[in-house]
């Protein structure tokens, strides 16, 4: 044996020294960790196109080597599956054949076939779930080496050891629990590796528990040694049919579901039949499970087949998944279908955001609007400036907004957002800019100029709190009653004044070396010289120095307003200084450069003030206040000190207005309040003003509070303006938009009725969005032509119906164990029986059966209206089902018992439908709108079912229902009263007591709540025409009242405020 083995070594290695390196139909790749490995992509391979097989070969021990020629070695390996790829056979699935390195004894799981394994399903297109292990000799090993960890075994779907060695019996469960599919080959008469490695692990993975779907598979060759391979690789059919190959196919080719198409639907049509198939390359489909995997609550059928029913379906967004089985256990993926339900178009929500307030030097202002829409998208966005001066918008096609170039004031701004159904909101939004705020009053003080050396600066002069720095410019100007500039004091002077008297340093004179005019700081604090008197207050500073050269000329200090705003003088005060006699006057300037202030000092050495404040008004920035000296006497030896100082006030900052937010409601709401506030930085607010901008009429209430009530608003759109007032009288504003939306209908099924088991409530109906329960009331009436009650069907049954041709489970019947008549409920849904035709939407929901005894009665549903409203009946339709002739008439009375709707259905089983709705006007609580079946022909064996939808428009709180005619009673009426005087009441709102008027007989009062909820019954007469409406029957809100008398009824809606 040790001679075949040597052969065989001698062949493979003659055969690679031969053949050499192939590139012509594989490719050597190098993986991340330097290693390399053959690749094979078959012609069906794409990159981005669908995901195909992928077979991993691992060779043996003689196979190994370190560079790129050494790959040759597997390729030139006879009957292996890159050799058969060599010699021109394609196979469908990619193939990589990597190269263990010479050193290494065999295939370690982490080091050598992992990184292969992740590398490959993370680089090319193939399908995680069909990845296939084979390998021969060393690779067989290798091939159980991973298959049976617990871990790596999970990425693989199926193996094909050829004469493997590495396997571990007791490990054989790993490879049943990841439900790897195992088909393994070994010669009978191996030497090198005993076959009983294949049988013993084949059957310990048979043998467990649950044992693997489908067994592991083992074929063993009669007399073949350790080479297997030329049997197990076959690409023919000769020993093995399927071929290895064609087994991995099949083990890989997954069947493959179809759902369907998304689609949608409007209700009310709630059902859908979804449409599945499935399909499998190698085998037929068996199996179909259909799941819901998200959405509202629905009714599924046929989940086990290729069809799916759904039924009562609401507005939403379902998700359904098909999954297929084949014929040979394989489970395709789940495929998934959405079905969307639409509802009627709902508008978007617009939102612009809150309001901004901002400084002019705050610009731009920005507006992070919104929107939203419950059954669909916003598509575009549009800003809009409604008021306000001139701007610039940035961004106007953006939920953003960006708003410059402003000036002060207010604006508005509307944001409209448009759904992808075009329907359209707004929303207002505004924009408040204030004047750049100028802080805390600001004062400068003379003695706190300091002297500068440019003449743009000739002095400067800090506020009191250092916030806001002035300049002082210093010239000379003629004596003639003004402060006409000639020319700034042309020249700064360091040292000391000539006038040594004067105690001055650093000063402006008019030339070089000149000593008269000049304007300079002291050096000898206020207060410290001999005989100076009157002194004011700080002591110690350092004056201003304002000295003429004569009497004819003026020296002038100019303070230069830094900042706009409400400006005073105080502190006025001069004082000369000189042994000879004479005057000096300072003289003050306004803006306009009108005397203000004119204060005279003689040479006695005392301070000479005004203690007054003078006002100069509002100044703007540039704008001056100049301050002169005039003097007369003695010029050589004396000197003028002046002091001042400018205070510029705080102005009155505006208030802030605040409206709310954008209030929307839905009549019969008619009244809303709005909550409004004021700001005032700087006081208080001290009024409030509501008025109307547009819209309809409305009663406003509290217009001069916070809050204001609004009341009889109807359909429409609304703005209204909150002006607040501070208590400087400045004013500010803000609206704000009230958006009065018309009733929304309601509307009830006749096959959402649930039987009851009381006479009470005979059945019940929930409107379609569930917010209003109505009663309906079965009874059997003489066929006269009219509706006339006798009394409610007695008997209330559970089991099923007599007549079981007709589905009935639970019905009313006349009496127990009676079969006609019966009012009852369909268990089969509609369109689901053999001839039903022209089946009204929606389909799979259970009807509503009337059957009358025989032709002289009407067996009747009565719609007890639940509230106040508009009412119309639509999609009538009656079917009748029988072998025998006959006609089946479903009759629509409305609340007078005129018959408004006469249809009429023969024994052919198609539905009969009425193809216009019907108006049955305003209705009221305890109203009854009558659905009547009348019938001829064979009773025994047939059913007849009808249906129809009430819908209710609310009426706006404004109406008031005008006197209606009463249905003829059984019993003769009094006398009518004459309505000379229209009955009704006041006030409206209530407080505390209601009045009526025009009570001319014994009148009945019934009060409901706004849900149609009886609550109270009363009667008044026209000597107790009053009532106390302080109890707790009554809270505050909104009321339904109907008054009743032999003559006439009318029926109103008041509120009751406390």
């Amino acid at each position: 044996m040790k001679i075949k083995i040597l052969l065989l070594w001698v062949l493979i290695v003659g055969a690679v020294q031969a053949r050499g390196q192939s590139t012509a139909r594989q490719t050597i790749r190098t993986l991340p960790n330097g290693k390399h490995y053959w690749e094979y992509l078959p012609p069906t391979y794409s990159a981005t196109g669908q995901k195909i097989p992928v077979v991993i070969f691992l060779h043996g021990l003689l196979e190994r080597g370190d560079t790129e020629a050494d790959m040759s070695k597997i390729i030139n390996v006879n009957n292996t599956p890159p050799n058969y790829v060599e010699d021109g056979h394609d196979f469908q699935f990619v193939l990589i054949s990597p190269q263990l390195p010479s050193n290494q004894g065999g295939w370690n799981n982490k080091n050598h076939i992992n990184p292969v394994v992740d590398y490959v399903l993370q680089n090319y297109n193939v399908d995680p779930d069909q990845l296939y292990l084979t390998g021969l000799s060393l690779g067989g090993g290798g091939v159980w080496g991973y298959a049976q960890d617990p871990v790596y075994g999970q990425k693989v779907r199926g193996i094909a050891p050829v004469c493997g060695h590495q396997n571990d019996k007791t490990k054989a469960c790993n490879i049943a629990n990841n439900g790897i599919r195992v088909w393994a080959f070994h010669g009978e008469d191996d030497t090198t590796v005993s076959v009983s490695k294949t049988i013993n692990m084949v059957d310990a993975i048979n043998a467990c528990i649950p044992a693997p779907n489908p067994l592991a598979i083992k074929t063993i060759y009669p007399g073949v040694n350790h080479n297997a391979w030329d049997n197990a690789y076959r690409i023919d059919n000769a020993l093995h049919n399927p071929n290895v190959y064609d087994w991995m196919m099949q083990t890989f080719n997954k069947p493959a579901a179809n759902a369907g198409v998304d689609r949608s639907i409007t209700l009310p049509k709630d059902s859908v039949i979804l449409m599945g198939s499935g399909t499998s390359p190698s085998s037929t489909i068996t199996g179909y499970a259909w799941q819901q995997v998200s959405g509202p609550t629905c009714t599924l059928s046929g989940t086990t087949t290729s069809t799916l029913s759904v039924s009562g379906m609401t507005q939403g967004t379902y998700v359904f998944s098909l999954a297929v089985t084949d014929a040979a256990s394989n489970v395709s993926p789940p495929d998934q279908v959405t079905i969307t339900v639409l509802g009627t178009n709902v508008p978007p929500v617009a939102n612009a955001g809150g309001d901004v307030t901002i400084t002019l030097s705050q610009s731009p202002a920005t507006f992070n609007g919104s929107g939203s829409d419950s059954d669909g998208l916003i598509a575009t966005y549009l800003w809009t400036k409604q008021s306000g001066g001139t701007c610039t918008l940035s961004g106007a096609n953006t939920a953003t907004l960006s708003v410059s170039n402003l000036s002060t004031g207010t604006y508005t701004f509307r944001l409209t957002v448009t759904d992808n159904n075009s329907a359209t909101a707004f929303d207002d939004v505004n924009l408040v800019v204030n004047p750049d705020p100028i802080g805390a009053a600001t004062s400068w003080n003379a003695y706190d100029i300091v002297m500068q050396s440019t003449q743009a600066h000739q002095g400067l002069v800090n506020s009191t709190d250092n916030s806001v720095q002035a300049t002082v410019s210093f010239f000379q100007s003629t004596n003639d009653g003004g402060v006409k500039k000639s020319a700034l004091l042309s020249t700064y002077n360091a040292g000391a004044h000539p006038n040594a008297n004067s105690f001055v340093a650093t000063y402006w004179a008019l030339g070089s070396g000149n000593v008269y005019p000049y304007a300079g700081k002291s050096t000898v604090g206020r207060g410290s010289e001999t005989g100076e008197g009157n002194v004011p207050s700080p002591t110690g500073v350092f004056d201003l120095q304002l000295h003429p050269p004569n009497s004819a000329k003026l020296i002038v200090s100019a303070f230069v307003v830094p900042v706009a705003g409400e400006y005073t003088l105080s502190n006025l005060a001069v004082r000369r200084v000189s042994s000879a006699t004479g005057t000096t006057r300072l003289k003050v300037f306004d803006s306009d450069q009108l005397p203000v202030a004119d204060l005279q000092a003689t040479n006695n050495q005392d301070w000479v003030q005004n203690t007054n404040t003078l006002a100069l008004g509002t100044l703007s920035v540039g704008d001056s206040i100049y301050f002169a000296v005039d003097r007369e006497g003695n010029y050589a030896s004396d000197f003028t000190e002046v002091m001042w100082t400018v205070n510029r006030l705080v102005p009155n900052t505006p208030p802030v207005a605040n409206a709310g937010t954008d209030v929307a409601i839905t009549l019969p709401q008619d009244s809303v309040t709005l909550s409004g506030s004021g700001m005032d930085s700087d006081g208080t607010i001290a009024a409030y003003a509501w008025t109307q901008q547009s819209g309809p009429l409305a009663t406003i209430s509290g217009a001069g509070t916070q809050n204001a009530k609004l009341s009889q608003l109807s359909e429409g759109e609304y703005v209204f303006r909150l002006t607040v007032t501070d208590d400087d009288g400045a004013t500010a504003f803000d609206e704000v938009t009230v958006v009065v939306n018309a009733p929304v209908e309601i509307s009830w099924n006749s096959y959402d009725i649930v039987m009851q088991s009381t006479q009470a409530q005979q059945g019940k109906v929930n409107s379609t969005d569930n917010s209003t329960q109505a009663t309906i009331a079965f009874f059997q009436s003489t066929n006269d032509g009219g509706v006339r009650k006798n009394a409610l069907l007695p008997t209330y049954n559970s089991g099923a119906h007599p007549n079981v041709n007709s589905f009935v489970a639970t019905y009313w019947a006349n009496a127990s164990g009676n079969t006609y008549p019966y009012a009852g409920k369909s268990t089969v849904g509609r369109g689901s029986e053999t001839g039903e035709g022209n089946v009204p939407s929606p389909t799979g929901v259970f009807d509503l059966q009337l059957h009358p005894p025989n032709s002289l009665k009407l067996i009747v549903a009565a719609f007890v209206v639940p509230a106040d409203g508009e009412y119309a009946v639509s999609s009538a339709a009656v079917r009748r089902v029988s072998s025998a002739a006959g006609t089946a008439r479903l009759k629509v009375f409305n609340n007078l018992q005129s018959v408004i709707l006469n249809l009429q259905a023969t024994n052919n089983q198609d539905w009969v439908q009425s193809p216009t709705p019907l108006s049955l006007g305003v209705l009221a609580v305890g109203d009854s709108i009558y659905f009547a079946v009348d019938r001829d022909g064979n009773y025994a064996s047939d059913f007849t079912e009808v249906a129809w939808t009430v819908t209710m428009t609310p009426p706006s709180s404004q109406a008031r229902m005008a006197p209606r005619q009463t249905v003829a009673e059984t019993t003769p009426k009094q006398p009518s009263v004459p309505d000379e005087t229209p009955i009704g009441f006041y006030p409206n709102p209530v407080k505390n007591v209601i009045s009526f008027q025009g009570v001319t007989a014994e009148t009945q009062v019934t009060f409901y709540n706004s849900m149609g909820a009886l609550l109270q019954q009363t009667k008044i007469d026209q000597a107790h025409n009053t009532l106390d409406m302080n109890s707790a029957t009554f809270s505050p809100g909104m009321y339904i009242m109907i008054l009743k008398n032999p003559g006439a009824q009318k029926h109103f809606k008041f509120l009751i405020e406390r």
